[in-house]
């Protein structure tokens, strides 16, 4: 049985319960962890955890040169990452350890002339099983027009407008050039699909189990090192910013 331990946060400064802070990030290896810092502020730095392990010249080395050791500390590379087929069409994909590429499950999209096309494309029929489980939670809770909405790269022409599965449980919708108002296109999407849920998932139930697995080819790896200002940068910012000067 666990008891509930009130600290003095050496962030805020304020009288909280503790929670576990790793003195390492976990995503480096980190084991130890401190109750020292309060579950508001260790929460409000996840955020910036996962930009230091996805998204940094740290996350680039950990991708190099580590091995996957299990699917519960999967080490991945942030930003935008797929692969040009022979056809000129593009499929998603993240790069894992040792810059092994992995397809994502994805969704290709045809809405025209009132008639709507699907293509499931994904490694595994489990993948694919979950994005089409997720997808229907999507539209039984009219939360697809929703989900995040990725603009497709430059140097990448994406035929179709896709729904991408992101870590298992999320979904994010990357539009194509043909797309012109992506939000419009999710929420007709959603409309036209809302009264015909139950066949439409069946059919794709059945696709998702003749799925066969692509074989990706070992990508070509550009790195483009450069600033902005984003959440997590701000949130670095705001920390000094709200409660003083850190202490030494």
């Amino acid at each position: 049985m666990s008891v509930a331990t009130i600290i003095n946060c050496i962030y805020c400064k304020q009288k909280k319960t503790s929670s576990k802070e790793h003195a390492v990030q976990k995503c480096l290896g980190g084991n130890l962890t401190i109750p020292l810092v309060c579950a508001d502020c260790n929460g409000d730095f996840s955020s910036i955890d996962q930009a230091l392990a996805e998204n940094s010249l740290i996350a680039l080395q950990r991708i190099i040169s580590q091995e996957q050791k299990s699917s519960a500390s999967t080490i991945r590379l942030g930003g935008s990452h797929y692969w040009i087929q022979d056809d000129g069409d593009v499929l998603e994909i993240e790069i894992l350890a040792r810059l092994r590429p992995k397809l994502k499950p994805q969704l290709l999209i045809d809405l025209r002339d009132d008639q709507i096309h699907f293509q499931l494309v994904g490694d595994n029929v489990k993948s694919t099983e979950t994005l089409v489980n997720v997808f229907r939670k999507h539209i039984e809770s009219r939360a697809l027009p929703n989900i995040p909405i990725l603009d497709p790269p430059k140097e990448a022409s994406y035929k179709l407008p896709r729904i991408v599965l992101h870590r298992d449980k999320e979904l994010y919708f990357r539009s194509s050039a043909c797309t012109c108002d992506p939000r419009q296109f999710l929420l007709d999407l959603q409309n036209k699909l809302s009264k015909k849920i139950d066949s439409l998932v069946s059919t794709l139930a059945s696709t998702a189990k003749n799925v066969h697995s692509s074989t990706v080819q070992k990508p070509h790896v550009r790195v483009q090192l450069s600033t902005s200002f984003n959440d997590c940068y701000r949130a670095v910012q705001r920390w000094p910013q709200q409660f003083g000067q850190w202490d030494k």
